[in-house]
């Protein structure tokens, strides 16, 4: 009960990794196409319903906010979808 907890924030792996604003943008690219290297893992091994999407984004090497969230979208559905 004596103990307090002291949280001390920690940057994130652009902050951390990166300096200059062009090694952030290829930064974002990078984890981008992670992303969707893992959707289209997750349409070929467990989920074929998912082969359109990750198709369509598979086809995007610049990521934008509008990229990111059509990936997050799958990424949600994939979730919520997992008992069918």
């Amino acid at each position: 009960m004596g103990h307090q907890l002291h949280l001390i924030p920690i940057k994130t792996c652009l902050e951390f990794l990166s300096s200059s604003q062009e090694e952030k943008v290829v930064l974002r690219t990078i984890l981008f196409l992670d992303a969707v290297g893992s959707l289209m893992y997750a349409a070929q091994a467990t989920r074929p319903e998912n082969c359109i999407c990750s198709g369509v984004m598979s086809r995007f090497n610049n990521c934008g906010q509008t990229h990111w969230a059509a990936v997050k979208r799958i990424f949600r559905y994939l979730q919520q979808t997992t008992s069918l």
